[in-house]
This record gives structure tokens, sequence and C-alpha cells, in this order.
């Protein structure tokens, strides 16, 4: 989110740039906005904010998806927003970073698991290990600048977004139709992206040269790219030569059937700077384990359903509660759903954990469920399988069979408790 406020400096005086904020704690959504417009926060599972989500970004031609996969926010919400986003026309851009080794085995696992969840949802994913800068950062940064690790992935994210929307909304000597764009960043999967700015006669070739050189290029394949995107950013003395001095130097690192997108842009403000950016799209990718459950933690939706019973009844109520993952699994063979029982004092709380797209399902099979406990309709009115049917109701004679038990004895100590009274009364 550091990403963010900087950009949103860039862009402080643009109105068809929009940012959108989406967290679990409104201390940290405080801190970065306090514009309403600009959070959602989230106070159940993003499944429910859906339509809201799905409102913000229609209307948009690109939008940039940012966070650092490992932690519980990044992880688990970005593969549903990325799933969002891609039913409508906008473009959806992934930047991501992967956690450093030193921060933990359970924290790269749960990144590596996001990733595979978001890799088939989204046009094109740029990531980065920050790994890969350690080295450099060991050697230029001291303890006090701990901070700043994160500032190399930060910087090179901020050049995807300021090098493609430069692209796209700024005159430039050359420039670049945004369905050009979408054909070389749509479904193009894993990207990565380089950048450098340089000065003097040499600049545009030192630029090509100091970005290639960067570990987020140096570490990828790139000679089996898809696609190239390639901003050059500078004065309005860019000159013809330095445009064909770049655009021939990625030629020579381009496989002969990647597609080429080379554009420029001019900014006045640049006066013997030159900013080349490229973002390379369509990489092989990440050797991901294949064990690893991408799907376990941001597709599944949790449900809770708190019962109140009087003392005498909980045993009943539990095991007819502990009846509806089997009613569940009758219902819909096949489904992932899972139903556990927590129980406090006379309180019960069903909780369901079910993927996104079947809870409307279980909604409405809690709703049969209760109806055929109250007795509204029938079990072969919801059931197909005579033994399923037999089953349940046999399932809901025994819990009426215990309720009738447990009554009995609540009036059987009534009784006493009353006789005791009047004798000692007597006495």
């Amino acid at each position: 989110c550091n990403i963010l406020k900087k950009i949103e400096k860039l862009y402080s005086d643009e109105n068809y740039i929009h940012f959108l904020y989406i967290h679990a704690s409104s201390d940290f959504l405080a801190e970065k906005t306090s514009n309403e417009e600009d959070k959602i926060e989230l106070k159940q599972h993003i499944y429910f904010y859906e339509n809201e989500i799905r409102n913000r970004v229609s209307d948009k031609d690109i939008v940039f998806l940012v966070s650092a996969l490992g932690g519980e926010t990044g992880s688990t919400v970005s593969p549903f927003i990325a799933k969002i986003v891609m039913t409508t026309n906008a473009l959806c851009i992934g930047l991501f970073s992967f956690p450093f080794t030193f921060e933990g085995n359970h924290k790269n696992i749960k990144a590596r698991k996001a990733y595979k969840a978001i890799r088939n949802q989204i046009d094109s994913l740029v990531c980065i290990e920050n790994d890969s800068f350690l080295e450099a950062n060991l050697k230029s940064k001291s303890l006090t600048d701990i901070n700043n690790l994160f500032s190399d992935s930060n910087e090179h994210f901020i050049a995807v977004i300021r090098g493609i929307v430069g692209l796209v909304s700024r005159p430039g000597m050359i420039n670049v139709d945004f369905s050009d764009l979408k054909t070389v960043i749509s479904k193009m999967g894993l990207c990565t992206v380089g950048y450098s700015t340089q000065q003097g006669n040499q600049r545009a070739d030192v630029s090509i040269q100091n970005l290639l050189n960067s570990p987020a290029l140096k570490n990828r394949d790139i000679s089996r790219a898809l696609g190239w995107i390639i901003n050059i950013t500078a004065g309005v003395n860019l000159s013809l030569e330095e445009f064909s001095t770049v655009g021939s130097n990625v030629e020579d690192l381009c496989s002969s059937d990647a597609t080429v997108v080379v554009g420029t842009c001019i900014n006045p403000d640049l006066i013997d700077e030159m900013e080349v950016t490229v973002i390379v799209t369509g990489l092989p990718d990440f050797l991901i384990n294949d064990t690893l459950d991408s799907n376990e933690s941001y597709d599944f939706v949790t449900i809770s359903k708190s019962i109140e019973f009087e003392p005498h009844h909980v045993s009943a109520g539990l095991s007819i509660l502990t009846y509806f993952n089997e009613f569940v699994h009758q219902k819909y063979s096949g489904t992932a759903t899972r139903v556990r029982i927590e129980q406090n004092n006379t309180s019960v709380i069903l909780i369901i954990e079910t993927p996104s797209g079947e809870v409307e399902l279980i909604e409405k099979s809690l709703k049969e469920f209760g109806m055929v406990v109250v007795g509204e309709i029938q079990a072969s009115d919801i059931l197909e399988r005579d033994m399923d049917i037999e089953r349940l109701k046999m399932k809901l004679e025994m819990a009426a069979m215990e309720l009738r038990h447990n009554e009995k004895i609540l009036l059987l100590y009534q009784s006493e408790n009353d006789s005791n009274k009047n004798k000692t009364n007597q006495q």
C-alpha cells in the first residue's frame, strides 16, 4: 500500500485514476485514506462484498491489484478480487511480491498457495521475489534501513503502473492503442519488469543495459517471453535515434514470435533524463509444488448459525445439528463443504465452510433442513434416495425420543423438588 501512496502523489491532478483499499483493519484503512469511497472494511468474508467490488471496478479499463503474498489479507483476499474483476471488461494486472526466505517457511508456503489460486483468475501477474534484491540490499543498507528492504519491489511495481498508464494517457512521439496493449497483457500469466533512468548522450544504451541487470529481469528466462511492452519517457529532446536504439536492443532479446509494443511519453518536466520501462509478459510459470492446495483458504466462505436452546434441549439439539454435515453430502454428492459444531453452555454454533460457488446451495439446505426438523416439510420432499430419507427420519425420531426423555426427567426433578419444599414448609 506504500506503492499506492506514491502513485497518488504522481497522479494527484488526474481524475482518471481511482484507488480502493481493502482490509479487515479499520486502523489500517484510516492510516491509508480518510475518504470512505476509497476503502472497504472487511467485517466478514470478501464473498459478501462481491457486488460492491464489482460496482467499483465495472467501468474501469485497467485494474491493478497490488498486495504482498504470504500475509492473511494478501493471500486470501487477492484471489477473490481477481476473480471478481475478471467478470468485468477490465484488464486485470496483479502486482505481487513474495516474502523473503528469512520470513519463514509458513509464510512462503502460504504465498505460493495464493499464487496458485490467483494465476488462473487474472490476465497478468508481475511477481517479484524479495529475495532477488536481498544481496544488493545487504551491501547497501544498514539495519536502521530495514523497512526499506521492500522499496525495490515497490519501485518496480510503480514502474509498471507508471509505464502502462503513461502509454495510454500521455502524448508521445509514438503512441500506443489500448487494444495493442491489451493484446500483450490479456491472458499472459507470469510477467516481470525492469526500468532504468539515465542522463547524458548515451542514456538510451545505458538505460537498456542497466535495466537488464535488474534482479527482476536477470533471474527470468526472458528469451521465452510471449510479449514485450517498452515505454520510453523523456523530455521534448527525445530523438528518433534514441527511440531506435532502445527498440533495436530489445529486438535482439525477443523471440521471433513475441509480440512487441513500443511507445513513448513526452514529459516536459524531464530536461535531460530518460526513463525506459520494459514489461515482459507470458513468461514460463513458476515451479510450484502441485500438492499445495490453492483453494483451501481464499475460496471458502464461513457461514455461522447460532442457536440458543433450553438447557434440557441442548443434547437433542446437538444430535440433530451434527447430522447436518451428513445431510449436505447426501443432498450434494462431491461437495467440499465442511461442517463443525461449537458449544458454549446452552448456545450451539453451527459453522459451515463452503466454496463460494456453493454458498446459495448451502443456505438453501440450511433452510430446508430446519423445515424438516420442525415438521413443515418431509424428508422425502428434499432427499431422493430412500436410504437417506430413512436415516434422516431415524435421526429425528431418536432426537425426539431423547427430548421426551429429558423432559420426563425434568418433570420428575421438578416434582421431587416441589415435594421437598412442601416437607420443609411443614416442618
